[in-house]
């Protein structure tokens, strides 16, 4: 009985205590400005998820096309090139006038095996450029063009905003891909490439001599071809100049013709995939808003 009486007042603070913290939460909860606050918060916890799963769609459909064509065209011009470097008679008729064009002189024998490799080596470098300009893009874009989905006063969803600013999304990630093509200068990396390639064969005393003369002679056999009709006839009697103009790429160039490939390709699919992104987008934000 002595320890009966202060175990008793000890607990009823305790006792006393929890229906007053219970009462102060329910008050904090019906209180208005606290659910206001609340419901701001789910909000904005919402809008944000929304806006992830936008992002990532568009950034997901965008680097999926440009690595689709990309890598498929860049595939077929390396498969080409790999089987002409099966023999020697096919690698100089496929690359020797390729880099004529480039240089303006055939290139020697050891610089045109390599030349394979610098062209798939700069073929990868612009797969990445690409891919990597793709998200910065869309978090620009998405600035410019918002894409929500507003809704009518009786709810419904309003999904033509929508539509508008993925159409002018598009585009203006089309007009920023093409850009980025653009400043690739494949001819010119690849040019840089034999160069570099040439002046360490000349630095090679056994070599230099020889194929010195042999590419002086090409340019100046060339020169003469392009003179007066007179002297381009006696010219073609020439033991130095054996069929030159045959080796001239009067087309758009390989490197050229892939790039004008990946521009029109991609333009084509960034278009004809456009419904199934909205499709994609209206599917995801009404899942995510009916989970949430």
């Amino acid at each position: 009985m002595l320890f009966s009486t202060p175990l008793f007042l000890l607990l009823v603070p305790v006792v006393l205590s929890a229906p007053i913290q219970q009462w102060s939460v329910t008050t904090n909860l019906n209180n208005p400005n606290n659910q206001q606050d609340f419901l701001k918060d789910d909000h904005q916890v919402t809008s944000s998820t929304l806006n992830l799963v936008i992002h990532d769609d568009i950034q997901t459909y965008y680097e999926n096309i440009v690595d689709e064509i990309i890598s498929t065209r860049s595939e077929d011009v390396l498969m080409k090139l790999a089987h002409s470097m099966s023999n020697d008679e096919s690698l100089e008729s496929l690359l020797q006038p390729q880099a004529i064009t480039l240089l303006d002189h055939p290139v020697q024998g050891t610089c045109l095996a390599r030349m394979p490799g610098m062209i798939a080596q700069q073929l990868h470098r612009l797969h990445t450029k690409v891919l990597d300009a793709i998200e910065p893009a869309v978090d620009s874009l998405l600035k410019t063009y918002p894409l929500t989905i507003t809704e009518l006063d009786d709810g419904q969803p309003q999904p033509q905003q929508m539509q508008q600013n993925l159409v002018l999304l598009n585009n203006a990630m089309d007009q920023h891909v093409m850009q980025v093509l653009k400043q690739a200068h494949l001819e010119h990396k690849v040019a840089l490439q034999l160069a570099v390639c040439e002046n360490q064969l000349d630095a090679t005393p056994p070599r230099r001599s020889l194929w010195l003369l042999l590419k002086n002679i090409w340019l100046n056999a060339a020169k003469t071809a392009k003179s007066s009709s007179n002297e381009k006839e006696q010219q073609d009697a020439s033991p130095y100049n054996h069929d030159h103009d045959s080796l001239f790429v009067s087309s758009p160039s390989l490197l050229s013709s892939l790039l004008d490939t990946f521009a029109d390709n991609l333009h084509l699919e960034f278009e004809g995939r456009l419904v199934d992104l909205y499709a994609t987008l209206r599917s995801d934000v009404f899942d995510e808003e009916a989970v949430i």
